[in-house]
């Protein structure tokens, strides 16, 4: 993953400090327990830095808890739970987020996440994982393949 992408890590806010209600400067505080569905409250984060704001194309990768589960297509300030992929030149995200939601992916994430009651995916561990990236067209032409399955 080194040869690929660069990742930042989320923001951890305590619930004192979040907002209830959305408003200028806000952004939706994307949180592993939200995903669940576990929180029926939404909150909203204001001015965080732009380190920890993604765009729905971006790519979120679950670090601790539920490690290894790939999130897109949300947009706002994400936790401390997550990293959020920065790709370099070359990368279709479509391709990497098909390939990071195999099952061969999910395994090595979890056999890299240190032990203990909440598995946690630490950065180094995260940047030794292998990954296949064939050239830019390939990538395409994949991409527009499994896009169809989705469909």
């Amino acid at each position: 993953m080194s040869d690929i992408c660069t990742v930042n890590q989320g923001l951890q806010i305590p619930i004192s400090q979040r907002k209830k209600e959305d408003g200028k400067n806000r952004y939706f505080y994307i949180t592993v327990q939200f995903l669940k569905g576990n929180n029926k409250d939404k909150y909203y984060i204001e001015n965080p830095a732009e380190n920890v704001i993604c765009d729905t194309d971006d790519i979120l990768v679950t670090r601790t808890g539920s490690t290894g589960k790939i999130i897109t297509g949300v947009k706002g300030c994400f936790h401390n739970n997550f990293f959020k992929l920065n790709f370099f030149n070359n990368i279709n995200k479509r391709y990497i987020y098909y390939v990071l939601n195999t099952k061969k992916m999910y395994e090595q994430m979890l056999n890299a996440a240190s032990g203990g009651t909440v598995p946690d995916l630490p950065h180094k561990a995260f940047y030794k994982l292998e990954i296949y990236f064939p050239p830019l067209e390939e990538q395409k032409r994949i991409v527009k393949i499994l896009d169809r399955f989705d469909t």
